[in-house]
């Protein structure tokens, strides 16, 4: 059966307003535009730069850094590529085949058909009127008229484009996947194919002059032609570690003449970022490592995890950060990148990493990226503005503390949970131990009353039913609970001694569910254990399907939902999404998916629902996926204004009408434009006086309760009127297609199943 989403509510509203429009779907709200990830950069003659990234962001910079204009373009789609004609036009564009282009230096933008809905990843003009788009998918585009309109020119193969360079007014070069290289010498009317032998993915090209091309491509591989792509060599340049490495990309790519370059590469080792820089005074025969940092620990004076370099020229680039830091570089004389002061007044170190929403109104966001400073962010109006509050984040006693999580179970009230971390040496060894402590506030975090766990070891986490009733996960083999909303809490031990506390999770008031392990002669066994008195009784159930298991949810101490990750093989693993009817003893698997190891852009993180039908689960590079079945069948939705390199971390459902989500980056997500409705499910404003028969329906139906003399409206979810009747008893539907309807009589609606 054909499924179909409903979103009742807001297409009555529609509907009885007249106002036939589109659903908005996924909209993007920003504590700042500080943290927003930034993904391209690009020059004026003049040196004027402009940076481009997620949620729309342009920043533009006449003075290297030193002050910046903002702007956000239309749907605040995420950015990927932007071009300066000349010192006063410049043109941006990315996902969706959204393009904008300005006449004023950035001062204003208007929107421009693209003529794509593809993701545009590069633009480059070979002359102030004649310029080349082109797209992910392997799409190209040309303008004649410096920007205004465009054309698309007919590419004989299909390909996945990535970058492109000019070289002189008539030719250009785009590479993408698969060894792809192409080449126009008549400005972009016709293309012809570079073969080269090799079936690299090409990322960056950068024409020095006409015939020197150099391109960078996976695995480090450099190619050279001196020629115009007659003839190429390739380089490849060696790390210093042997093996180990998988997922090498490039991230600067800066020749300054036939001879001259430099090279900034990220890679993956034991599943830990490196950064490396090469360079070369030979023409890339030969390359000198460079070794940054990398692992777990990283230096802010090289830029940690940068997205994009590009130079203006020797004394003067920049880099930008996926996290919306943005660095002045230069390069020395041993051909070094020089990574300058932190500019442009960023708070880089408020990294977005908790998100709880109340209802509507009330959403509460921490950021954190370790020490020295957490701060809170609380919203009132539905994330429209947010209130920056700094967090207390001292340890006791020599430590040092960290927050693990909140909880926000009523407007003004908080708990949050942490861990006082005590550092110990005793010879050659040092020793982390944590103490777990909490802070409660009920003034939205403008006072606080502490309370610190006697028994001495750390917390992994408070979860609070309402204001009363939580619980609260302790390191080891027991837990707390409270009824007074946290004043005080008593201790429940596990039922076996010889196991540990893995995660916990209730089902409601008293109904805890426990994930535990026991280690069997070096294996780790797992077990369920529930209870529905606090922990007084316990039924223990091994339960190996379980130890997947990131993040479970439940809605009653019967029905529960659980997100996993299970390896398939050292190159990939399988996420998956299952259900329990039966307090989580056994599990039905509703959805999976396999994905390349260390690649997250798929990956599922989070989902939350309203009921057991209606469904959302979020995760990498802006990836949504929703039921209204109960998963028996699952829409893909993407927020456009999300990179592929960021990840939805939290989603939630604060009431049936809002949805909100936040990004690794930073971005908070939110949809307002409906109430996800099962087929069998009826509207809220149902009419008793007025309904139809059949219903599901074929060919005719009969109305009951019209309003006379109103004509009889039909329309479909988008808000289209599809027919128009007389106000009469019995109306003909047999032309409508199969789907879902609204009916609507004066000022009365009813849905309609058109079989």
């Amino acid at each position: 059966m054909k499924k179909y989403l409903v979103f009742l509510p807001v297409v009555i509203l529609m509907i009885l307003a007249s106002d036939c429009k589109l659903f908005c779907g996924w909209e993007e709200i920003s504590i700042s535009e500080n943290y927003l990830g930034l993904n391209y950069i690009d020059f004026s003659p003049s040196g004027t730069a402009i940076l481009v990234g997620d949620g729309g962001i342009v920043k533009i910079t006449p003075d290297s850094g030193v002050t910046f204009e903002f702007h956000y373009m239309k749907n605040r789609i995420s950015l990927l590529a932007a071009h300066f004609i000349d010192d006063k036009i410049i043109l941006c564009g990315g996902n969706g085949g959204y393009l904008f282009r300005s006449t004023d230096a950035g001062k204003t933008w208007n929107s421009v058909n693209s003529g794509s809905n593809d993701i545009i990843v590069g633009i480059k003009f070979f002359n102030s009127a004649s310029g080349i788009l082109i797209t992910q998918n392997g799409t190209v585009f040309k303008s004649s008229d410096a920007g205004t309109s465009w054309t698309q020119i007919k590419i004989s193969q299909n390909y996945k484009f990535t970058d492109i360079d000019i070289a002189d007014l008539t030719t250009a070069y785009i590479v993408g996947e698969n060894g792809c290289i192409l080449k126009t010498i008549d400005q972009g009317d016709t293309w012809n194919t570079i073969l080269t032998g090799l079936s690299a993915n090409n990322r960056k090209i950068q024409v020095v002059y006409k015939d020197y091309v150099f391109i960078g491509s996976d695995s480090l591989l450099i190619l050279r032609s001196t020629d115009g792509g007659k003839n190429w060599s390739q380089f490849r340049m060696q790390t210093m570690e042997s093996n180990g490495w998988t997922r090498p990309r490039i991230i600067g790519f800066s020749f300054f003449d036939e001879n001259e370059a430099i090279v900034r590469v990220e890679d993956m080792y034991a599943g830990s970022p490196m950064w490396y820089e090469f360079n070369t005074n030979d023409s890339g025969k030969t390359w000198t490592a460079n070794n940054l940092y990398g692992g777990m620990f990283s230096n802010d004076d090289y830029g940690y995890s940068m997205n994009y370099i590009k130079m203006f020229d020797k004394k003067y680039g920049i880099g930008v950060e996926s996290t919306g830091g943005i660095y002045n570089l230069s390069v020395d004389d041993n051909l070094k990148y020089i990574y300058k002061n932190f500019f442009g007044n960023l708070n880089y170190k408020k990294t977005p990493t908790l998100l709880q929403a109340l209802d509507d109104k009330n959403i509460a966001i921490i950021t954190d990226n370790g020490s020295p400073a957490t701060y809170l962010w609380l919203s009132t109006n539905g994330g429209e503005t947010f209130t920056e509050k700094n967090l207390p984040f001292k340890g006791f006693d020599g430590g040092e503390g960290n927050i693990v999580n909140f909880a926000y179970s009523n407007p003004g009230g908080f708990i949050m949970c942490y861990n006082n971390w005590i550092t110990t040496h005793s010879g050659n060894t040092t020793t982390y131990t944590p103490h777990g402590f909490l802070e409660k506030s009920e003034d939205n975090c403008s006072t606080f009353k502490e309370y610190r766990n006697p028994s001495g070891y750390g917390f992994q986490g408070v979860t609070m039913l309402d204001k009363d009733y939580g619980i609260l996960n302790c390191w080891g083999k027991s837990f707390k609970y409270t009824i007074d909303g946290g004043t005080t809490w008593d201790t429940v031990a596990i039922p076996d001694t010889s196991m540990y506390i893995s995660s916990i999770y209730t089902s409601g008031k008293s109904n805890i569910f426990l994930i535990t392990n026991q280690n069997q002669s070096g294996n780790y066994i797992y077990f369920t254990a529930i209870s529905d008195d606090w922990g007084k009784t316990w039924t223990m159930t091994e339960n190996d399907v379980i130890k997947e298991i990131s993040t479970m949810k439940f809605m009653n101490s019967q029905i529960g939902f659980a997100l996993g990750h299970h390896n398939v093989s050292d190159y990939q693993y399988t996420d998956f999404f299952q259900k329990t009817t039966d307090g989580g003893k056994t599990w039905l698997k509703l959805y999976e998916t396999t994905i390349p190891q260390y690649y997250t852009s798929f990956s599922l993180m989070d989902f939350d629902f309203i009921d057991e039908n209606n469904i959302l689960i979020a995760g990498g590079g802006g990836f949504i996926i929703m039921t209204t079945d109960g998963g028996i069948n699952w829409e893909e939705q993407k927020a456009d204004f999300i990179s592929s390199n960021d990840n939805i971390r939290h989603i939630c459902f604060p009431n049936e009408h809002l949805a909100v989500g936040i990004t690794e980056n930073g971005i908070i997500i939110r949809r307002t434009d409906f109430l996800p409705l099962s087929v069998n499910s009826q509207p809220e404003n149902e009419n008793s006086d007025f309904h139809i028969f059949p219903n599901p329906a074929s060919e005719k139906i009969n109305v009951f309760g019209a309003i006379s003399p109103h004509p009889i409206k039909i329309y479909n979810l988008t808000g289209e009127l599809v027919l128009e009747s007389e106000c009469k008893s019995e109306i003909d539907v047999s032309n409508l297609s199969t789907g879902i309807y609204l009916i609507k009589s004066g000022n009365k609606v009813i849905r309609l199943i058109k079989m």
